[in-house]
């Protein structure tokens, strides 16, 4: 058996061949978890767990990416254009769920941070700290 620790199969860019991709791997002998990067994509990646059982998990977090001001919308993460805001509480009570076997995406994430001014590099690699703990 292999086992997929980071997909994100429950993203958009999977929508017109998901269930292909799952069966895919499913007959290679592929489990996986599916990596929440925000509390909606979290529940989308515990509502597709539900739906294959015995073959996908899920993990809940907050992508660190997300906190900043200047923040990056992927279509192909999230099919709308809505920024959401850090709810720690949400978070928690997602991942009660007997689906969830981890915690992620999270940590420190200063990638895009290149783009922002000075100002907001630092408030924002401060936010990511803060959150991450």
């Amino acid at each position: 058996m292999i086992f997929d620790s980071h997909t994100h199969v429950h993203f958009p860019a999977y929508d017109k061949d998901r269930k292909e991709v799952i069966e895919r791997a499913k007959k290679a002998g592929v489990k996986m978890i599916t990596v929440g990067t925000q509390a909606a994509s979290s529940e989308a990646a515990i509502k597709l767990a539900y739906e294959y059982p015995d073959d996908i998990w899920a993990t809940v977090g907050f992508h660190p990416t997300h906190l900043a001001e200047s923040w990056h919308h992927d279509p192909h993460e999230q099919a709308y254009a809505n920024q959401e805001k850090f709810d720690i509480e949400k978070l928690r009570k997602l991942a009660q769920d007997p689906k969830v076997v981890a915690i992620g995406e999270c940590g420190l994430d200063y990638y895009r941070l290149a783009t922002s001014s000075k100002t907001q590099v630092t408030r924002n690699k401060e936010l990511q700290k803060e959150v991450f703990l």
